[in-house]
C-alpha cells in the first residue's frame, strides 16, 4: 500500500522575497492612477481624491495580493496564527501604543474634516494595517522563519519593514531616514503584538489605530504642525523599546534552533 507523503513546505530565497514585496507593493500603486484618472497634485490626504488614489485603492491592492500570495505559497495558517507564545506582560506592547494613538489623535481636526472626510481615514488606514502586517509580519516574517532563528526572524524582517519605507524619500527628502529608522522599531514592536496575540489580527488592528492618530491632524490640513504628537509617539515606542530589551530574558518561545522545521524528505522511488 503507497504511502502518502506530506507536501514539502514552499521557501523564499531573500532575494524572491524582496522581489515580490516590491512588485505586491508597486503594482497597485500604479494601477490606482488608471482607476482614478489624474494625478492628484498635492498631499495625499488634502482630498477624498487623493486619499483614494494615492492611499486607499494602493493600500487594497497590496493586502489582496499579499493575501493571494500567502495563499499560494500554503502559508495562510501560519501567517494568521502565532505558534510561539509569551508571557502576558508582555501586553503592555499594545496596550501602550493604543493608549499613545487615541492620545495623540487630533478630534478636533477630525470634526473639522467632517464625517465622511473621517470614516474615509478609518478606511484607508484600516487597510493600511491589514496590508503591512500581512506583508511584513506575515510573508517577510514566515519566508525568514524557513531560515533563521525567530529573533533574527524578528530583527531582519523589521528592518525590512524599515527598508521599505525609505521610498518616501522621494516626497518627504532626508526626513524619510528618520521615518526608516523610526519603522525598524515600530516594526519590532508591532512583531511583539503578533506573538502577545496569538496571531497576526491584534498586530493589524494597532496598527491602524496608530495610523490613524498619526494622520489625524493632516485630514484635509496638510498645513498642521503636529511636532508635539509626533515626539510623543517617539517617545512611547523608545520607552516600550528599553522595557522590553530589559525584559528581553522574559519573553519565552524564541527557539535557538529554526523556527521552522525543514521540509519533509521526498518519498523513495518505488524499487
Amino acid at each position: 500500500m503507497a504511502v502518502v507523503q506530506p507536501a514539502a513546505q514552499r521557501r523564499l530565497s531573500t532575494p524572491t522575497l524582496v522581489v515580490l514585496v516590491f512588485v505586491i507593493w508597486l503594482v497597485p500603486q500604479f494601477a490606482a492612477v488608471f482607476i482614478v484618472p489624474g494625478l492628484v497634485d498635492g498631499p495625499s490626504y488634502d482630498s477624498v481624491k487623493g486619499i483614494v488614489q494615492l492611499e486607499l485603492l494602493p493600500k487594497a491592492g497590496t493586502a489582496l495580493l499579499a493575501a493571494w500570495l500567502i495563499v499560494k505559497l500554503g502559508w495562510w495558517n501560519d501567517v494568521w496564527r502565532e505558534r510561539f507564545t509569551v508571557e502576558r506582560w508582555v501586553l503592555v506592547v499594545p496596550v501602550g501604543m493604543v493608549v499613545v494613538a487615541l492620545a495623540t489623535t487630533d478630534v478636533a481636526n477630525l470634526v473639522s474634516a467632517g464625517l465622511g472626510m473621517t470614516a474615509l481615514l478609518a478606511v484607508t488606514v484600516a487597510f493600511t494595517g491589514i496590508n503591512e502586517e500581512l506583508v511584513f509580519r506575515g510573508l517577510a516574517l514566515r519566508a525568514l522563519r524557513d531560515r533563521h532563528t525567530e529573533v533574527r526572524a524578528a530583527v531582519w524582517s523589521s528592518v525590512f519593514f524599515g527598508l521599505f519605507h525609505l521610498v518616501n524619500i522621494v516626497t518627504d527628502g532626508g526626513a524619510a531616514v528618520l521615518q526608516s529608522i523610526w519603522a525598524i522599531s515600530a516594526g519590532y514592536l508591532l512583531y511583539l503584538c503578533r506573538r502577545v496575540g496569538g496571531g497576526i489580527a491584534l498586530a493589524m488592528v494597532v496598527h491602524a489605530i496608530w495610523d490613524f492618530g498619526s494622520f489625524s491632524p493632516f485630514l484635509a490640513n496638510s498645513e498642521a504642525l503636529a511636532a508635539g504628537r509626533t515626539f510623543l509617539q517617539f517617545l512611547s515606542v523608545l520607552i516600550l523599546l528599553i522595557v522590553v530589551i530589559v525584559r528581553r530574558r522574559a519573553i519565552p518561545a524564541t527557539p535557538r534552533e529554526l523556527s521552522l522545521p525543514p521540509p519533509p524528505a521526498a518519498a523513495p522511488a518505488p524499487g
